[in-house]
């Protein structure tokens, strides 16, 4: 007489709980966009492997966030947040990138697009009204060009894209990851 002796275990709580711990390392917890390090690595990713034409980085900082923070309260502050990583999400393909990456500082980087319309779209799209108070944003982009002909070019170009955004990061603080 011949056996088998087995175990059946269920794994499927252990995977969901894997996958929630994914994503919480690469979220930011309150606007449920990417966080600092996950959109640079993204960013990076997709310039090295696929075929992009043009791209634009897009930043974004909300104007005395501190005061109105301040002066509102933190569930005010969180729930304006919320609202501008929200009208970033509805005015942005699902391919593009949008971070939080810092208190009131969000990126965008979008790939082959005419990024001057989306960018214009975007700035236009975003509601600097919330809940009757005026809110002032500050805002800036950077087009560029990448060539993808050849693994090495794509590299060069990219660590071109990175040295330009951080050349702007004097006037754009929130870009110093770059």
């Amino acid at each position: 007489m011949t056996g088998a002796i087995g175990k059946f275990s269920d794994i499927h709580d252990e995977k969901l709980q894997i996958e929630a711990l994914k994503i919480r390392e690469e979220q930011d917890s309150l606007s449920k966009l990417y966080n600092r390090m996950s959109a640079r690595k993204r960013i990076e990713e997709r310039l090295f492997t696929e075929h992009i034409a043009k791209s634009a980085l897009i930043s974004l900082d909300l104007d005395l966030f501190k005061h109105v923070d301040d002066q509102h309260g933190h569930m005010f502050g969180d729930a304006l947040l919320k609202n501008i990583a929200k009208q970033i999400v509805n005015n942005i393909r699902k391919g593009d990138i949008a971070a939080r990456i810092g208190g009131d500082e969000f990126l965008i980087f979008i790939f082959n697009q005419e990024e001057a319309l989306i960018v214009e779209r975007l700035f236009q799209a975003i509601n600097l009204e919330y809940v009757g108070m005026q809110i002032a944003l500050s805002r800036g982009w950077q087009p560029q060009q990448v060539s993808n002909r050849r693994t090495n070019e794509r590299k060069a170009k990219c660590g071109t894209l990175v040295d330009t955004c951080s050349k702007i990061a004097a006037d754009f603080p929130c870009l110093d990851f770059l």
